[in-house]
């Protein structure tokens, strides 16, 4: 099973991992530890709507097993 990160995109650069470091340390854990893992980058300026519907909060970083999510 492949985990699911939500992870903030840089401010003018969407295709680029942000600066979050929350979402840095999740990424650092899940490297270190050697679980697969798909990101997924969310522009903060406009999120989308599968996003908001995970988690109305609009945070990151957001986690999601395959039917859950963890925020």
């Amino acid at each position: 099973m492949t985990l699911e990160i939500c992870a903030k995109a840089a401010v003018g650069a969407p295709d680029t991992l942000g600066d979050c470091p929350f979402t840095q340390r999740v990424l650092l854990t899940l490297e270190e530890k050697k679980i697969p893992y798909k990101i997924h980058l969310i522009d903060f300026s406009n999120k989308p709507h599968w996003f908001l519907e995970a988690n109305p909060e609009g945070k990151v970083p957001v986690v999601k097993f395959a039917h859950s999510s963890l925020k």
